[in-house]
């Protein structure tokens, strides 16, 4: 990974229409808690820009590297349409119809790529469980129905809270297709000590249990947002939630400009071979590489909790 700060570059934004050149840098005073990235000068306003965005996920590291600085603070650019033609207006509502589409996709990787942040940051595979919660034909509610058996969910939840005060979880549930029955379960992460295996299914109280070793898995989050993606587009979630989570859990720290390159310099990551690197071109950013790492893996013998810090 090179060593890239701002330089002359393209505006990410703002014209929309006009990607016109960002020129003059020069660095203000500011407070650097409230600063994002770096500050440029460009027509006489002021932009906050960066070339780096840097997702720590507690030991996890995602690093995106962008071909154009990205505005941090950009503002909306409101136009308005009222004088088109009854041609341009078409066109323009076929426009948002196709973005619609686009952002529906969008919304579904975003939608995983947070869960699995939000896992690696609050769990990991020595101090926690991977349950698989499964409804048997015995109950008297709809076992397909998801508005349902998340109301009894929620109710094993608050049971479970009896025993553990401090529980912390996050859940997807899941179609059971392969077998043709199509009910609900749940694949739920969660930090409970050991626990024999029959007095959680007594406390879940509506079928069978299984407990899955993960030991051996690099991210945890990656582990459960697999199950999110098999049925992302099903049309049976409806406006039911795809995830259920405790409240409270811990956010992954994102770093832009100073931060970010101070971050990387600290941790060595400039210098240090990625685990895995991708990349995928963006009509504003142009080609963008994300490069993750594993803070864990290496500095084994360090607790690497406040890493993002």
């Amino acid at each position: 990974m090179k060593n890239s700060k701002p330089k002359q570059g393209r505006q990410n934004g703002v014209s929309r229409g006009d990607p016109s050149l960002l020129d003059n840098t020069v660095f203000y005073d500011r407070n650097p808690k409230e600063l994002r990235g770096y500050l440029v000068s460009h027509n006489h306003k002021i932009y906050e820009v960066s070339l780096n965005k840097v997702i720590v996920s507690k030991n996890l590291v995602e690093v995106f590297n962008y071909e154009k600085p990205v505005i941090l603070n950009r503002t909306k650019n409101y136009r308005t349409h009222l004088n088109d033609s009854p041609e341009r207006k078409t066109e323009r509502e076929a426009e948002k119809a196709k973005r619609r589409e686009e952002y529906k996709k969008r919304a579904v990787i975003t939608g995983i790529n947070n869960i699995k942040r939000l896992v690696d940051c609050n769990f990991s595979v020595e101090r926690s469980k991977f349950i698989t919660l499964t409804f048997n034909d015995k109950n008297n509610f709809d076992i397909k129905n998801l508005s349902e058996t998340h109301q009894e969910f929620k109710k094993f939840i608050q049971r479970l809270k009896r025993y553990y005060l401090k529980l912390k979880y996050v859940a997807v549930p899941e179609f059971q297709d392969k077998n043709g029955r199509g009910a609900v379960h749940y694949h739920m992460i969660c930090n409970i000590p050991y626990t024999p295996k029959e007095k959680i299914a007594d406390i879940w109280q509506y079928g069978f249990i299984s407990i899955k070793d993960i030991k051996m898995v690099n991210s945890v989050g990656a582990y459960l947002a697999k199950y999110m993606s098999k049925n992302a587009s099903d049309p049976r979630y409806d406006k039911n939630k795809k995830v259920l989570r405790s409240k409270y859990l811990d956010k992954p720290n994102i770093l832009y400009g100073e931060k970010a390159d101070a971050f990387l310099t600290k941790h060595n990551l400039y210098e240090t071979p990625p685990n895995h690197v991708s990349s995928y071109s963006h009509e504003m950013s142009g080609k963008i590489t994300v490069s993750n790492f594993n803070l864990r893996k290496l500095n084994p013998t360090q607790d690497n909790k406040n890493a993002g810090n």
